[in-house]
């Protein structure tokens, strides 16, 4: 019996080499391949995917004839071969003796390289610590979709982002070339940019995109007001870097909706701003809220900020004279602490990486995948309260 499991054993394990072998010998083929003719070819490959969902093929499907293919595609006998046996390789396709080519997966599984380039687009890095979370999941995402990425700082020479409302190509350094020359497939973004040449993702930006993923500010105000409420603010307010208007839509819908739901408590009509973010914005705000009289001051502070939150408790803890409770949106992946106890709900920068890298994806292999916006709802973190009591009273 034991020899007989060994045999077996043995059989697998030379399987399973076997198979890694075959791997490499597919991947040092393609490898060998001219540079010039591979660019073609990866060019076909996007195209027959492209194909495959435009016409709604499914699974099972037969793809048409090759003659067809050269015919619908324009392109040469040579190249369509050459991605056809790239495409049975990354299990998209499977020939069949005799039967012709048939439709095996809809997307690239575990693909043998790289199938499109992917411009990450994002404000300065040094804006917000946000961005460069999420610009690092981003490039961890789309590398392990196997795509290859590039990223687009906005230029200095840009218009200031409260001059305008929608970015263009223009404002990020080498972007409308690299689109123009074909050298980008399609565009990941954290502002709001608009561009009819390739598809554009949107992630995470204050403005709402025509497709892509944001952070669910309602949901987290909603949230965030329960929480207070159940500490025992009555009168709450909120504290952005600018007024509630179109720019901060979400923000104002999560607003009234609270307002609506707790009709009891008092939610200020306008949010406590100060034209600045970041931990300085968030020291003149405290300084704003302790010029108040003390009745007129809230008893609770919603902050999407974080930054500011942190900036906003140092202050208060060195007044010493005014301690509101706070619900604050950070980060899972790089969380703050602060320098009072705050009630924290995180954001999941992977989530929101994962979900824009999955939509992007579909939407370059098919232009026609219908737009929408996915919303992912900040978490509140567990025992968040008791985390920065113990730290703030170090």
């Amino acid at each position: 019996m034991k020899a007989k499991r060994h045999i077996i054993q043995s059989a697998l394990g030379r399987q399973d080499h076997a198979g890694k072998e075959n791997n490499e010998l597919k991947r040092a083929a393609l490898d060998r391949v001219p540079e010039a003719r591979r660019y073609q070819a990866l060019a076909t490959y996007r195209k027959i995917l492209r194909l495959i969902h435009e016409n709604d093929l499914s699974i099972g499907d037969r793809l048409p004839p090759q003659a067809d293919l050269m015919e619908i595609l324009k392109g040469c006998q040579g190249t369509i071969s050459e991605a056809m046996k790239w495409l049975v390789a990354d299990g998209i396709l499977t020939r069949r003796q005799k039967a012709g080519t048939y439709i095996t997966s809809l997307l690239p599984c575990n693909p043998l390289r790289r199938v499109w380039t992917v411009g990450i687009v994002t404000p300065s890095l040094q804006a917000s610590p946000f961005y460069s979370v999420l610009a690092h999941c981003l490039h961890r995402q789309l590398s392990l979709r196997n795509c290859t990425d590039r990223t687009y700082m906005l230029s200095p020479s840009a218009p200031n982002g409260e001059e305008v409302d929608t970015r263009s190509l223009s404002d990020f350094s080498g972007l409308g070339d690299d689109v123009n020359g074909g050298l980008v497939d399609g565009i990941v973004t954290a502002t709001r940019l608009l561009s009819n040449d390739i598809p554009v993702c949107g992630v995470a930006g204050w403005n709402s995109p025509d497709f892509g993923v944001i952070i669910d500010e309602k949901e987290f105000i909603l949230n965030a007001s329960t929480e207070l409420i159940a500490q025992g603010a009555r009168h709450i307010g909120i504290v952005t870097k600018c007024r509630l208007n179109s720019e901060y839509r979400h923000v104002l819908e999560g607003w009234k909706a609270a307002s609506r739901a707790f009709p009891d408590c008092h939610f200020e009509s306008e949010a406590t701003h100060i034209g600045s973010n970041g931990i300085g914005g968030g020291v003149l705000v405290a300084d704003e809220l302790l010029r108040r009289p003390t009745s007129k001051r809230p008893s609770g502070l919603i902050i999407p900020d974080d930054m500011m939150a942190q900036g906003l408790t140092y202050r208060l803890r060195e007044s010493g004279s005014y301690r509101p409770f706070c619900a604050v949106q950070t980060r899972q992946q790089t969380p703050s602490l602060f320098s009072l106890p705050v009630t924290a709900f995180e954001v999941d920068v992977e989530e929101l990486a994962i979900r824009a890298v999955d939509l992007l994806i579909r939407k370059m292999i098919n232009p026609f995948y219908p737009a929408g916006v996915y919303r992912c709802a900040p978490k509140l973190r567990p025992n968040s309260l008791l985390h920065d009591l113990l730290h703030s009273s170090k």
